[in-house]
């Protein structure tokens, strides 16, 4: 499979007889579904501990599918964070991200391991925010039921994913996301993120309105929340190096 999207743009996100189907045919008319040429999302994001207690985050995100692929999340509240940004690049088969941090005035490269990280100290972990999530997995389909095909992707050896095993749910025949199960490296399930609420966006786009990630480990939950949606077009000097320091 050559790209496939992350959990954002699942959050952005969804026809054929799927029995003449294969996995990246299925995959590719998921993201046909969840990439428009420009998209701008206000959202919000509400982290739960595993004693209850909460804390949340308004942020934006810009994406520009055109080209090379390009999107920028820029962090508003709480104000001690604001500012806090994430730019990811992808051309090809290369993907970069960098993170910018108000309190360094500059940005910084995230590398290898650094992707396990999460962000914003939520259940989202910097490689869920990738464009191409899944390029180091092998995926085929496991079930269809002509309503839903359920799809699992096992990490290639040496691959730098914290995950070693993704079930991915895709309802048909209009392509959402429902669910998306990760597994740690031993085999146990780690997360997982249910897709609820969705919208139709402009003419062809859909999108979930309403995220939750649960981490099935640690009891912590992560909620994502869009509030707006805008397919208004994306310049490409707002989702550069430059505006990710701004």
């Amino acid at each position: 499979m050559k790209k496939q999207m992350s959990l954002i743009a699942l959050v952005f996100a969804a026809q054929t007889v799927f029995a003449t189907q294969n996995v990246d045919e299925i995959l590719k008319a998921v993201e046909a579904k969840a990439a428009p040429p420009s998209e701008r999302v206000n959202m919000q994001m509400v982290i739960q501990e595993s004693d209850g207690m909460k804390k949340t985050r308004e942020l934006t995100i810009l994406r520009k599918n055109e080209k090379n692929s390009r999107a920028l999340i820029r962090l508003h509240t709480p104000v001690e964070l604001k500012g806090l940004s994430l730019l990811t690049v992808s051309s090809g088969t290369k993907e970069e991200q960098y993170l910018y941090l108000p309190s360094d005035k500059k940005s910084r490269r995230i590398l290898g391991s650094g992707k396990k990280g999460k962000f914003l100290d939520s259940e989202i972990a910097y490689e869920d925010l990738a464009i191409s999530t899944y390029k180091d997995f092998y995926n085929k389909i496991t079930k269809d039921t002509g309503k839903e095909v359920t799809i699992e992707s096992k990490a290639k050896p040496g691959s730098e994913s914290s995950y070693g095993r993704i079930i991915t749910w895709v309802s048909t025949p209009d392509y959402k996301i429902d669910r998306v199960d990760y597994y740690d490296k031993s085999g146990k399930l780690l997360k997982r993120a249910d897709f609820k609420n969705y919208q139709k966006v402009g003419d062809k786009f859909w999108r979930a309105r309403n995220v939750m990630v649960q981490n099935t480990q640690n009891k912590r939950k992560t909620q994502l929340i869009v509030h707006q949606v805008s397919l208004k077009n994306i310049d490409e000097d707002e989702v550069s190096l430059a505006a990710l320091e701004e």
